[in-house]
């Protein structure tokens, strides 16, 4: 969680680098590596992020729409890309 939480998505922003284990948090990222993959890998960032919305999230749609909503809808568009996509 950022330490002040007045202001907008960019002073939020602004305040990622100096949060305790951003940094760790973000290298402990795994990228997709098949297609499969990508799957559970938006799986989890979508699961992530809607429990994350209830704890953290302080009722901003906007968290909730980029960071849980957009990664859900690839996710359910997968089955209809090629593979290779």
């Amino acid at each position: 969680m950022i330490a002040e939480q007045d202001g907008g998505f960019r002073d939020g922003l602004a305040q990622l680098a100096g949060t305790p284990d951003w940094t760790a948090a973000t290298a402990a990222l795994r990228p997709a590596v098949t297609p499969e993959d990508s799957r559970d890998v938006l799986a989890e960032l979508v699961r992530a992020a809607a429990y994350r919305y209830a704890t953290h999230g302080h009722l901003s749609p906007v968290m909730l729409v980029h960071a849980a909503t957009a990664p859900n809808a690839v996710l359910r568009t997968l089955p209809a890309l090629p593979p290779a996509l």
